[in-house]
């Protein structure tokens, strides 16, 4: 895909924690799963989803900053998914559909303070 080679991700320190919901037509699934963003982009993300996953399923994903109530929804597809062994999570890369305006300042913060470490 030409557009990956163009994102330069960086690594989060820490890790941040999420919790998604699996998306299928306009249904969410109930339950929510925790997994966490490792590497960010302006508009991707890669990490490490608790479950199987497969590619091109899209996500609502829930970013809850510590200290800080829930930020809006924010929606993603998943672009790569490689289970891991034994596959009880899978390593991802999302690409955001949805991004509002308080996420986006949120991790573009996040993505700045990348860059001093």
């Amino acid at each position: 895909m030409p557009e990956e080679a163009s994102e330069h991700f960086l690594d989060l320190d820490p890790p941040l924690s999420i919790e998604y919901f699996i998306l299928e037509g306009k249904t969410v699934s109930a339950k929510g799963i925790a997994g966490r963003i490792e590497r960010l982009s302006e508009n991707c993300a890669q990490g490490l989803l608790n479950g199987a996953m497969e590619r091109n399923m899209n996500l609502k994903v829930r970013i809850t900053p510590d200290g800080a109530g829930a930020l809006s929804e924010v929606y993603a597809k998943v672009m790569e998914a490689d289970p891991t062994s034994g596959n009880s999570a899978t390593r991802i890369v999302l690409n955001f559909t949805s991004l509002p305006d308080d996420a986006k300042a949120f991790l573009e913060k996040r993505r700045t303070a990348a860059l001093r470490v």
